[in-house]
């Protein structure tokens, strides 16, 4: 009876622990989990998404994206929603990487911060483009984009 009352506890409290996660907006991420991302980056992974505005964007006639990829790529489209394993990239920083889609707003904001300090020193790049809608899953040729300094990407998350 007792190894039973402690069972139900424990599903309760994991049962509270899962509704207040699923609250917060997505998943979380740790210190590990946001050097296992950015090192996908500094090993040749590419990351394209967009930016969805605040209100009503289904009334969109434009959509921003933000494409993160190391310096130097000769890639003159992307997938919009792609996720690219580099050579030095692991299967596990793909996978949080994806995560990223799932995680809080905090999260996020976080982990382009994190990025942003890091253009500097190891030569990511940040480029906004602006297209019509597409499918999520369709190329997205960049035939004109502004490629972000440092600041350009932290304005973009006043």
């Amino acid at each position: 009876m007792r190894r039973r009352a402690l069972v139900v506890l424990a599903l309760a409290v994991l049962a509270l622990w899962a509704q207040s996660t699923v609250a917060e907006g997505g998943k979380t991420f740790s210190e590990q989990d946001f050097e296992v991302v950015l090192g996908f980056f500094s090993g040749g992974g590419t990351w394209t998404f967009r930016l969805a505005p605040p209100t009503a964007p289904e009334k969109e006639t434009t959509w921003k994206v933000l494409v993160l990829r190391p310096s130097g790529s000769t890639k003159t489209s992307f997938q919009l929603g792609a996720t690219e394993l580099g050579p030095k990239s692991t299967i596990a920083s793909a996978q949080k990487v994806l995560d990223l889609y799932s995680a809080d707003r905090a999260t996020i904001v976080e982990f382009l911060r994190r990025y942003a300090d890091r253009i500097d020193k190891t030569g990511f790049e940040a480029q906004l483009v602006a297209m019509p809608p597409v499918k999520q899953g369709a190329r997205v040729p960049i035939k004109a984009a502004v490629r972000l300094t440092k600041q350009g990407l932290l304005d973009l998350l006043k």
